[in-house]
């Protein structure tokens, strides 16, 4: 899905690299030792003619994991008060995403 989203510009992607595990796969028991995982299908984005096997869903804004959400959660944020300064109406939204930003980074601070 991230991948999916990435490519549709519909989705910001924060963080590590995934692991790249495109392909569904099924356990195969050979021996009572041995056992093997097999594709049996294959994840092809239609926009880009690809997937992101092996080589994992690479995020637009690299970041280590830990600080991944707060990031995220303050880019959802100022993209709120984007929102709310281009409507008088939005008032309320602008406050509170205000205050929730104020917050956010008064903690980050405090770390």
């Amino acid at each position: 899905m991230a991948y999916n989203l990435q490519t549709l510009k519909r989705a910001t992607l924060l963080g590590t690299t995934t692991a790249g595990a495109a392909h569904p796969v099924r356990l195969h028991q050979l021996t009572p030792h041995f056992e093997v995982y097999i594709a049996f299908g294959r994840a092809i984005n239609p926009r880009t003619g690809t997937n992101w096997e092996g080589v994992g869903v690479m995020p637009d804004i690299a970041l280590p994991a830990e600080q991944a959400l707060v990031h995220a959660q303050k880019l959802a944020l100022q993209h709120a008060l984007t929102l709310a300064d281009s409507d008088p109406e939005r008032d309320d939204l602008a406050r509170e995403a205000r205050t929730a930003l104020e917050l956010l980074e008064a903690d980050a601070d405090a770390q």
